[in-house]
């Protein structure tokens, strides 16, 4: 019966701490990792709506160096970034990408988009 407890704790303490690892990303971390590889913070936006789609926040960062940008969308959920990533991916040109990762949508040069995601 002992052994069955901890065991049951245990399973749930890998859950918590999994859910934890999965749900960590934030705006600090991407502006951690782009400022490292030579980025600038341009501008930021939280709580509010762009062209239409709800978001939790947005950072543009631009490298000087090379003329590398992106924006980093956190919607507020799974549909609206799947929403706008699709609209956004009709868009692209030549040397630009978009990318998703969960609620993130990151669109810019391609240089910066692979950086930042």
């Amino acid at each position: 019966m002992g052994r069955r407890i901890i065991a049951v704790v245990a399973v749930i303490l890998i859950i918590c701490a999994f859910a934890v690892c999965l749900t960590a990303c934030n705006a600090v971390n991407f502006e951690d990792r782009l400022t490292n590889k030579g980025f600038q913070l341009v501008d930021t936006f939280s709580n509010g709506s762009i062209e239409g789609y709800d978001l939790t926040w947005a950072m543009s960062f631009e490298r000087e160096s090379d003329g590398s940008y992106v924006t980093i969308y956190k919607c507020k959920d799974l549909k609206t970034a799947k929403e706008m990533y699709d609209a956004a991916i009709s868009d692209t040109e030549p040397g630009y990408d978009v990318k998703r990762s969960g609620r993130f949508v990151a669109a810019g040069s391609e240089k910066a988009v692979e950086i930042a995601l």
